[in-house]
């Protein structure tokens, strides 16, 4: 693995002040512009842990290799109507993944070639303990340089690189994804004013550190279903122009050319992260690097890893899309289906799980517009258009992070807090309440547009 460090270092004036002037001249010792340094703590001031330096990996700007291939049948079956259907596959390899890369990290392999053994309760009070603590100094731990600060851990003296919290990496392109798909299609082409499409795709998406990473240590456990995940997705769109109808002329003139158009989409919910474990090997195996979860997407091996799937107990309390959830009386997810590795031990589940999924939301959009010629060059365009055309009372997405976090209600018993807590009034996503279902959700909205062009 190759690569190198990168820090800007500018120790100057307060903010504010200017650095030099015309009248003093410019002063600097041009020792100092040749001089080399190899002193590994040379940018970290004695008797404190600083942040990391950039580390740039030596995959940084490498563009992806992508391969994609496809297999199609295509029929017509009736006049203007036809079907297809197609096998559609694709491996892409050095994507942007930055979690697989933990320069300063401690393997179980290096505490082990330093005597000590995450399993053990007494070897991992030590790591925790301070360098200047009894337990410590009776094993023999020593600081890695000349003032090193005594209140840090045994783990952080035994890094790496002891002067920084953690080392980021930049430009790292080391993530692979898989992708194959059934994507089906029907086609009605305009006739008698009428045309509609639909699409049908049952697909599997998987990737590897793009990301999260279980065991950052064990490359093949870290593959798994991507954040982006929606194995079946059903879109159908359809538009009808008003042919002009009935013997009166006027009539005739305001009916004709109004164009009904809609669409519909139907998917899979994205994949529910699987809560972070709280068996303490982050702090103890990553130091501070962790990384939020928050939505879909983000989490990094820098959690440590996830908590194990207890078999046989269900994932949610109640089924996030059966239309009976009131968040202002339920906790939706199941704490007792997840358990904390053994401390000192990485968990044994999959980052994601197909069934442990957030709630689906569809799109269903309905419209009506109608273009008025003038003449060649002016014409007035009217528009009205209607989102969530149904009126779906959709959730905010479920608290997830943490199996262990404490459900909590109020004095009237509502939930405020805790694993599988919904915030009702969550906003952009569940600002408006359902008097009957108790749901939040976007509510159905409508737009009118009119544009005269001259």
């Amino acid at each position: 693995m190759g690569g190198g460090f990168n820090t800007l270092t500018f120790n100057g004036p307060s903010f504010g002040a200017e650095a030099a002037n015309f009248q003093s001249g410019l002063h600097y010792d041009l020792n100092q512009l040749y001089a080399a340094s190899y002193d590994p703590g040379i940018q970290t001031a004695a008797g404190s842990i600083q942040a990391a330096p950039a580390w740039f990996d030596d995959t940084g700007g490498r563009p992806p290799t992508i391969n994609q291939w496809s297999i199609s049948l295509q029929r017509e079956i009736f006049r203007d109507l036809s079907v297809e259907a197609a096998y559609v596959g694709n491996r892409s390899s050095h994507i942007t993944a930055g979690n697989i890369v933990q320069l300063n990290s401690l393997t179980p392999e290096m505490l082990k070639a330093k005597g000590f053994d995450i399993t053990n309760a007494t070897d991992r009070a030590i790591l925790t303990s301070t360098i200047s603590s009894a337990a410590a100094q009776a094993r023999g731990v020593k600081s890695p340089y000349v003032g090193f600060p005594t209140g840090s851990t045994v783990a952080q003296s035994l890094r790496p690189f002891p002067q920084f919290s953690g080392v980021g990496s930049s430009g790292t392109q080391r993530g692979y994804s898989w992708y194959d798909a059934l994507q089906t299609k029907v086609t009605k082409r305009y006739a008698k004013g009428f045309t509609a499409s639909g699409s049908f795709t049952w697909q599997k998406e998987l990737e590897y550190g793009v990301s999260v990473a279980n065991n950052a240590f064990n490359p093949p456990v870290n593959k798994t279903i991507s954040s982006f995940s929606q194995p079946l997705t059903l879109a159908i769109g359809a538009s009808y122009q008003v042919p002009a109808v009935g013997p009166n002329r006027i009539v005739r003139a305001v009916v004709r050319d109004w164009t009904i158009g809609s669409f519909f989409k139907y998917s899979s919910g994205f994949p529910i992260l699987v809560p972070s474990a709280q068996n303490g090997l982050q702090n103890l195996l990553f130091g501070n690097t962790s990384a939020t979860q928050s939505g879909t997407t983000s989490a990094s091996s820098a959690s440590g890893t996830f908590a194990n799937r207890v078999p046989g107990q269900p994932l949610f309390l109640k089924d996030l899309n059966c239309h009976c959830i009131d968040p202002n009386k339920d906790f939706v997810l199941n704490p007792a289906a997840w358990s904390d590795p053994a401390p000192g031990t990485f968990g044994t589940s999959a980052a994601y799980y197909n069934d442990y999924r957030f709630q689906r939301h569809p799109a269903e959009q309905i419209g009506i517009g109608r273009l008025f010629a003038f003449r060649e060059s002016m014409s007035l365009e009217l528009r009205v258009e209607f989102f969530n055309a149904f009126n779906r009372a959709q959730m905010a997405d479920p608290t997830f992070a943490n199996a262990l976090a404490s459900q909590l209600r109020n004095a009237k018993g509502v939930p405020t807090q805790g694993f599988g807590y919904i915030n009702s009034q969550s906003p952009g996503n569940a600002s408006i309440i359902d008097n009957q279902t108790g749901l939040g959700g976007i509510p159905r909205e409508g737009q009118f547009l009119a544009r005269f062009k001259f």
